[in-house]
Formats: C-alpha cells, sequence, structure tokens
C-alpha cells in the first residue's frame, strides 16, 4: 500500500499506513458497540497513526506534533497524548531496540539510546590518579633501595625518579634494581629512564592512552600542570581500565542500554507495590 501510493517503502510511510488502518478500524470496532460514543472515525485513524509512530520509533514529541502540524487540528492534542504516551510505554517496557535500529542490532552492534563524549576523552587524569606517590631519589644507590624494600615491601612495578627539587628526571624499574649484574653502589640516576614520555595532570586519559600504545609502556609519570616539571604521579594501565570500568557502570545505572535495565524492574516493582497498596485500602473500606 505504501509502494502504490507512491511514497516511501521503507519505516516512516507504513507505519502511517499501519497505524492509521489500525485506529479506523478500531474506531469503527467501537462505534458498531456503542453507536452513540460519538468518535470520529477520521480523529481514531490520526491517533492510531501517530501512536503506532510513537511506539515504534519512540519518537515521543515528533509523533505529536507530526499530527498536530499535519492536520492543524489543535482539538486533537489531548487524545494525542494520552495514545503516544501509552504507546511509547508500552514500547518502553516490551521492546528492547526501536524499528530504526532492530536490523542492525540483529548484527550484533550495539546500539544506544543516548549518545555521549567518549569516556576516555571526557574523563582527566586528576580525576583518577594515586595521591599516594613513591618517588625515588636520583641519589640513592642501588643498595639503599634493596635496603628499604627489604622492610617496605612495594606494591608497584615502576618507580619515578627525581632530584632534591621534586623535579622529574626518570624512571626505574624494579627487576632493573634486583638485577644481579648492577653493583649496589651504583646510582639510580646511572640506571633510570630518561626517555619516558609523560603527561600533564590536566590531559585527558584518551592521550594517555594513546601515548601508551604509540610507545608501548604501561605507566606514565604527570607531571602538574601548575609547577613546571614537578611530578605529582604515575599512571598505569590498571588505573586506566579501573575508571573506566566505573564510568561504564554509573551509565548502566542511569540507564543508557536498550535492555530491560535494572532501573525498569524497579519502575515495574514500584508500581505494582502502589496497586498492591491501593488494593489493601480499597478492600479495608467498608
Amino acid at each position: 500500500m505504501a509502494l502504490g501510493s507512491g511514497t516511501s517503502g521503507g519505516t516512516l510511510a507504513p507505519l502511517l499506513t499501519i497505524g492509521g488502518a489500525t485506529g479506523a478500524i478500531m474506531g469503527s470496532l467501537v462505534l458498531s458497540i456503542f453507536p452513540d460514543s460519538g468518535i470520529s472515525i477520521s480523529m481514531a485513524a490520526l491517533i492510531g497513526m501517530s501512536s503506532m509512530f510513537a511506539g515504534a520509533s519512540r519518537a515521543y514529541l515528533t509523533s505529536i506534533t507530526f499530527a498536530l502540524e499535519a492536520t492543524m487540528q489543535s482539538h486533537a492534542l489531548l487524545p494525542l497524548l494520552g495514545a503516544c504516551t501509552a504507546s511509547y510505554l508500552v514500547s518502553f517496557f516490551l521492546m528492547e531496540n526501536t524499528i530504526m535500529t532492530e536490523k542492525i542490532a540483529r548484527r550484533g552492534i550495539y546500539t544506544p539510546d543516548s549518545y555521549e563524549p567518549d569516556i576516555l576523552s571526557s574523563t582527566s587524569i586528576s580525576k583518577v590518579l594515586k595521591k599516594d606517590l613513591l618517588a625515588l631519589s636520583e641519589e640513592n644507590t642501588i643498595q639503599e633501595l634493596k635496603t628499604f624494600f627489604a622492610a617496605n615491601p612495594p606494591s608497584e612495578n615502576n618507580f619515578l625518579v627525581v632530584d632534591d627539587s621534586g623535579s622529574y628526571r626518570g624512571s626505574i624499574s624494579l627487576a632493573s634494581i634486583y638485577n644481579e649484574n648492577q653493583y649496589p653502589d651504583s646510582l639510580v640516576s646511572s640506571l633510570m629512564n630518561t626517555e619516558l614520555p609523560f603527561v600533564s595532570s590536566d590531559d585527558k586519559l584518551a592521550k594517555a592512552v594513546s601515548l601508551m600504545a604509540d610507545k608501548g609502556v604501561e605507566y606514565l609519570p604527570v607531571l602538574s600542570s601548575n609547577e613546571e616539571n614537578v611530578v605529582i604521579g604515575l599512571l598505569t594501565y590498571k588505573d586506566i581500565l579501573t575508571a573506566y570500568k566505573l564510568q561504564l557502570r554509573e551509565s548502566v545505572e542511569r540507564g543508557t542500554n536498550l535492555s530491560l535495565s535494572r532501573q525498569r524492574r524497579k519502575i515495574l516493582l514500584r508500581g505494582r507495590r502502589i496497586m498492591n497498596m491501593n488494593k489493601i485500602r480499597i478492600d479495608k473500606n467498608p
């Protein structure tokens, strides 16, 4: 019918055709049962057309505005609001995808219902940076570090090296410190890596990930954005993964997926509780 009328046979025209026909049929059935109901077939077709589009595409306000602008029937606003709201709620609770995203969802492609900036591009390094930093002095010897680590077992495998003023000088790994070929009196400055790239505390996590991938490293020194060459922390790939996991969890809790999430279940349970409470109150009334 959509193709025969000369319009598009894709999504919009068939939806409007099916919705309008369904509304007209339902209006005719109601008139046959209740002849004095005063239902207009044309109004029933308009409401069916708009509500079908609102439920299938979840374009709630667009469906109502489209119907009003196409017909210029302002008195249809209240029926349109009621029908489109009911259709949208049914679609929201029972359908995982809209008609716009159903095809690509069946191919295994994730189709979010809201679009936000990339988590790594919107999160600054200062938000995920650990405050407790163990920095080594470039004047320390290998034996001094071994003695210190024997009394205080380290939790990290890499350490930053600073001078007496706290300025960043380089980095050194735990494997280099415990290398059997190193002399106990060797200074840290002779073993540290000075070619490691660094990031600023105001930079985004996306920049840190890009540097780690390009240089093939698992950690980056973080320098202060306010003071020149002053190191304030060490950023590892584990910190980035932890921050990414927390951000994803917050997104899921806000309901930014198309599945029946925990919030929708809460809404359903809350609605059932309210209905049960009302039922109890009715039963208690004499």
